[in-house]
């Protein structure tokens, strides 16, 4: 029955970490149950755990985010699009994000001090605050937002009743909303996180330091070497592009696309 679940969730797109996690802690309660006789032995105890297989670096075009985009302007009053662009362009973890305060925001900077745990405010993954650039297009972005939205203060994205997401309103919103609009721009398999790539792959081809796109992501140099590496590699000697360029440019093409 274990290994049954196991693959279930392996086919269903759980993450192998994920999937450690809760065998581990599986395991520590039939461990209980054995220690009170519940049960005659731990079944999860010899359960082969799924190895961490680390998710392809695989940044989307800007064009591809603005077919998502579109995708989802119909819904939340244009809502989705904006928080699709605050993270292929600016590059936060999707919980940080969420956990974003409209004071957070200040001109084209946004300070990054807090991250959604199911719907509570806990400290981000690096324990660390950060500022991170956001691009004049998604300044607009979220201007238009706010004034969609009709809320001045408090969280940018919240649910309908005004309460932080929860994460069963992301993993919803992720295979419900996401998924399809992904899938038709051409990213099969691709997830919302994956949109860091992208505001890492326009940071390299404008040609800004390693130590900057760190910055931004909210990780270290090193890391950022190593992730990026074959970005870095295959930008180097082209022509410089300015991200507010690029998001424009795609946005024409799209644009005269859909015309």
């Amino acid at each position: 029955m274990l290994d049954d679940w196991q693959h279930e969730r392996l086919r269903a797109g759980s993450g192998t970490e994920a999937i450690a996690k809760a065998s581990k802690l599986l395991s520590q309660i039939l461990n209980r149950a054995e220690a009170l006789e519940l049960i005659v032995r731990n079944p999860a105890r010899t359960l082969q755990r799924p190895k961490h297989t680390p998710r392809p670096v695989r940044p989307a075009t800007a064009m591809q985010v603005e077919q998502i985009r579109e995708s989802l302007m119909k819904f939340d009053r244009g809502g989705e699009a904006a928080f699709v662009s605050f993270l292929a362009y600016v590059g936060p973890r999707p919980m940080e994000a969420l956990a974003l305060n409209w004071s957070d925001i200040r001109g084209n900077r946004a300070i990054i001090n807090k991250a959604l745990s199911d719907g509570e405010l806990k400290s981000t993954k690096t324990l660390k605050h950060r500022t991170v650039t956001i691009p004049e297009p998604v300044v607009q972005d979220l201007r238009e937002w706010r004034l969609a939205s009709g809320r001045m203060d408090g969280l940018v994205w919240r649910r309908f009743d005004g309460r932080a997401w929860r994460q069963h309103d992301y993993d919803h919103w992720r295979a419900r909303r996401f998924r399809p609009a992904a899938t038709h721009a051409g990213l099969a398999d691709f997830v919302p996180y994956d949109l860091r790539h992208t505001a890492a792959s326009l940071l390299i081809a404008a040609s800004r330091p390693v130590t900057e796109v760190a910055a931004q992501l909210g990780h270290s140099a090193a890391e950022s070497t190593r992730t990026y590496q074959h970005l870095i590699d295959e930008y180097r000697g082209q022509p410089i592009r300015s991200i507010d360029g690029l998001i424009r440019d795609a946005r024409a093409a799209k644009k005269r696309a859909s015309a």
